[in-house]
């Protein structure tokens, strides 16, 4: 070899050198393959992480901690039972704060504090506006961002402040997790040390919230998703840098010009290159053809298919980075991704990736840095970042407006509107009028007991029926409204279950005949649907406790949302609906040995007798069954409901039968009957006797007890409030 290619190789060795290090910071994959001792798994610490902050890892760390941050953080407060107002306390700062609405609640009844007892038993939750959490970290965008971005990266976030004048937190900085190490003693970490090199200082663990990913392999420091991907991320980079030469140089040829012969030297290759250059190079020369005389040849390079498949791993590597980082591929693609799986999409990532991180964070807050207020209800949450669907929204706004579980005013407070003067009283849906109001003025009368007295012979003045319900206790019935009609799918799917089943049954036993030894455990059916029927049920009670408050004075009303979630309240709404599915399950079975003993006497063939057991289960007798159940089921709720508000409130004595005008004789023989709440009308197997058109007509109340209407099925009587003499 001359000099001349000596000097060559030695310029193309230094080239190639100075390409590895001229690659992206951080990666050196090049570098790392010529220099490394042994191939296996990358490095995954913190700083190893935080320099793989490029490509499609920036791109998924970014979107997520960006998104975090934009998610406000709100402080609210809780208000026991005999407790002032949060916004009217003092302390550090002046608290100025604002009452949430149900649905708020509702939602925050889903937050990492809404399972506690103190935020179930609250009597109102407050929305604080000013105070010194807020002034030092809700309005930071950088640092909640910065903050998100070092725990997709490394895992663990450190947020470091300092103690103030009153002892409260200030100068909140965001440590790099890279440089920070916790200190451990006895199993706990009693703080943390930070810096670089010889800098460093110690930080007490009082003075740091820090938030981290789970880690089952160490539960003092967290484990980042891109612990997971590491190889995926270098690959990333390296993909990078082998498009990045292609672009440059091309990484090979396209083809090469190859001069035959023992005896060709550098300068020879030069001479023909320029030759070559100087006829062929240039877009003017394209397609021109090629006449050549010599001893050369030229060979066409092209990429294999290996190679080819490397180039397409790029979408691979991508999809694997992304998920990850909980984030969906379509969020990455700049193609083929219409608006409908963009949507889709976006909710995925809001609901299964955004919404968990938050809720971690919030569990961080209100576990280490707002106790440092000394204002022990205080709590921090964010609000929901999964975009609701449009369509669902207006359907359960009117769905809530028709069944009164809100008010208009509760609805226009979620788009930011003021409240209106009639706003706060649920709209009767035949009218359009504030609940309980007419278009004409409301007669007083007088309500008497069936024996001509009202309870203590004191006659009772009724303004209207509170719930605007028709007078049609022993008329025709309405249509079946959206909520009975959910009970009425939970009892039809019940039926349908008890008919499989009753006919399996029977014709398992009939070919001996031995129809009484037929399984049905009604308590079974009970157990199966009670779940789905509580959840049917659950609106009819809050309605019974809306309208119940409607004849409440202002200062004595119920907070339903907070009412309905305790666990007593919960226990009485199970208790009932299992009493009534499972009564219901032994109506199914008295009917069926009814059935079939009729059937035996009149001498049928066992075709003929199935036949009767199928007619019982038919779809207009499931249907009919069903609303009665419904109906019947769904004001005895109501009817509770509304008692268990004056219960609350502390200001009613008793209640009073009302029988509500076009109503059956025993209804009759009810309206005007008072008791104390909480007592019943009649007990459990007592027979109710009355006279109906100069007959002795009787009503047996083997059902169960009977606190409040109904008192038969299809019932339209209702409760009124006595209240306590002052």
């Amino acid at each position: 070899m001359n000099i001349t290619d000596r000097l060559h190789s030695v310029k193309q060795a230094t080239r190639n050198l100075f390409d590895v290090f001229a690659a992206p910071s951080g990666s050196f994959a090049a570098f790392r393959e010529m220099a490394s001792k042994k191939i296996g798994m990358p490095k995954t610490g913190p700083q190893e992480n935080i320099n793989r902050y490029l490509g499609w890892v920036y791109d998924a760390a970014n979107r997520n901690s960006a998104e975090r941050a934009s998610v406000p953080l709100r402080l609210y407060a809780t208000r026991g039972q005999g407790q002032s107002k949060a916004g009217m306390r003092g302390g550090i700062g002046k608290s100025i704060g604002r009452r949430i609405t149900k649905q708020e609640r509702m939602r925050l009844a889903k937050s990492t504090v809404g399972q506690s007892a103190r935020f179930r038993s609250a009597v109102e939750i407050e929305e604080i506006d000013v105070h010194p959490f807020l002034d030092i970290y809700a309005d930071s965008f950088f640092d909640c961002m910065l903050r998100a971005v070092f725990e997709e990266l490394t895992g663990n976030s450190y947020l470091a402040f300092q103690d103030g004048p009153l002892g409260q937190p200030v100068d909140p900085v965001v440590l790099p997790s890279q440089f920070v190490k916790p200190i451990i003693k006895g199993g706990e970490i009693v703080a943390y040390k930070f810096g670089r090199g010889c800098q460093k200082v110690v930080i007490p663990a009082e003075n740091v919230v820090h938030n981290k990913f789970p880690n089952p392999k160490n539960p003092f420091v967290g484990m980042a998703p891109l612990t997971a991907v590491a190889l995926a991320a270098d690959r990333d980079v390296d993909m990078d840098i082998y498009e990045g030469t292609l672009n440059r140089n091309h990484a090979r040829p396209d083809f090469a010009v190859v001069l035959k012969g023992e005896n060709v030297s550098r300068k020879d290759l030069d001479a023909y290159k320029k030759e070559w250059n100087a006829g062929r190079a240039g877009v003017a020369n394209a397609g021109k053809p090629l006449f050549a005389a010599g001893d050369a040849s030229i060979q066409n390079f092209g990429f294999s298919p290996k190679e080819m498949a490397f180039l397409k791993g790029r979408q691979v590597t991508m999809e694997q980075i992304f998920g990850a980082f909980g984030v969906p591929p379509a969020l990455g693609k700049t193609d083929a991704v219409n608006r409908a799986n963009l949507e889709a999409a976006i909710v995925q990532w809001t609901r299964f990736t955004i919404l968990p991180r938050l809720r971690m964070d919030e569990a961080a807050l209100n576990s280490q840095l707002i106790p440092l207020y000394d204002e022990p209800r205080l709590f921090v949450a964010y609000d929901n970042p999964v975009p609701e669907d449009r369509e669902f929204m207006l359907k359960e706004r009117e769905t809530n407006l028709k069944n009164y579980v809100t008010t208009v005013n509760e609805e226009r407070s979620q788009d930011g509107m003021p409240d209106v003067p009639w706003g706060d009283v649920p709209i009767n849906q035949s009218t359009g009028l504030p609940l309980g109001s007419t278009t004409e003025p409301v007669p007083t009368k007088t309500v008497t007991g069936a024996n001509g007295s009202s309870g203590g012979n004191k006659s009772m003045q009724k303004q209207g029926d509170p719930d605007d319900a028709p007078d049609i206790s022993g008329g025709a019935n309405p249509a079946a409204n959206a909520g009975e009609k959910r009970i009425m799918g939970v009892a039809d799917r019940m039926q349908q279950e008890q008919s499989k089943d009753l006919v399996s049954e029977f014709d398992r036993v009939s070919p001996t005949g031995a129809y009484d030894t037929v399984k049905f455990e009604p308590v079974t059916y009970a157990q199966t649907y009670l779940d789905d029927m509580v959840a049917a049920m659950t609106p009819q009670w809050e309605r019974g406790l809306i309208v119940g408050n409607i004849a409440l004075p202002e200062g004595a009303r119920v907070e339903v949302g907070a009412f309905i979630q305790q666990d007593d309240a919960q226990k009485v709404i199970s208790d009932t609906t299992f009493k009534f599915l499972e009564s219901e399950g032994e109506s199914v079975q008295r009917e069926f040995k009814r059935q079939m003993q009729a059937g035996i006497k009149n001498g049928e063939s066992v075709p003929e007798l199935r036949k009767r057991l199928t007619g019982m289960f038919s779809d207009q007798r499931r249907n009919d069954r069903g609303l009665m159940i419904a109906r019947t089921e769904s004001a005895r709720a109501i009817e509770l409901g509304r008692e268990a508000s004056w219960r609350e409130s502390g200001v009613v004595a008793a209640k009073v039968w009302d029988a509500n005008g076009d109503s059956c004789p025993f209804c009759q023989a009810m309206h005007g009957r008072v008791v104390e709440l909480g007592s019943n009308f009649w007990d459990q197997g007592a027979v109710m006797e009355v006279e109906f058109e100069g007959s002795p007509v009787s009503l047996d109340l083997g059902y169960s007890d009977t606190p409040a209407p109904p008192i038969h099925p299809n019932c339209r009587c209702v409760l009124e409030p006595q209240f306590i003499e002052t």
